[in-house]
């Protein structure tokens, strides 16, 4: 009988300890803008679909200071922090002034550009070093085409970007 290598159960383990962590960060994400009933439909989310997202994602790790997104074009990516801490920032009368902080566990980046596919006024960089989770937005809606029952997942995240803009 053929046996499967240990190196595969641990590939495999640390693989839906990622997804997991992504989801409750998401999870958590909905529950302060929308509710405990809607964080818990995330749960409800079939595996192959929560695999699907997790296999759309692309792990980065940037050094301090490192610039991820510049103003000018629309956002293709929005970033899911699992380390570090993510600043969006903008001029203002020629002067650089704090737009939005993102720590662990938070959706950050120019989520309104990404959203609205319009050209960002934001600047994009890490304060500490940082491990990203990437959203490409191509990736994504093609991910919604292929499991529409997520869309409702991405709507509540959408939420949570309106919540925390006021």
């Amino acid at each position: 009988m053929y046996q499967i290598p240990s190196y595969i159960h641990i590939k495999t383990n640390h693989c839906q300890q990622i997804m997991e962590h992504i989801f409750e960060s998401i999870s958590n994400l909905i529950r302060k803008s929308s509710g405990e009933e809607y964080a818990n439909e995330v749960n409800l989310l079939a595996m192959e679909t929560k695999m699907a997202f997790a296999n759309l994602l692309e792990r980065r790790e940037y050094p301090k200071g490192a610039v991820i997104k510049v103003p000018g074009k629309p956002a293709s990516e929005v970033y899911i922090v699992k380390k570090g801490l993510l600043c969006n920032t903008m001029l203002n009368d020629g002067k650089e002034i704090g737009a939005g902080f993102y720590a662990e566990g938070s959706i950050g980046g120019d989520i309104i550009s990404f959203l609205t596919r319009l050209p960002s006024k934001r600047t994009s960089r890490l304060l500490e070093p940082g491990i990203l989770w990437v959203i490409d937005s191509k990736k994504l809606e093609a991910f919604y085409v292929a499991y529409p029952a997520a869309q409702k997942t991405g709507r509540l995240l959408y939420n949570y970007v309106i919540y925390i803009q006021q």
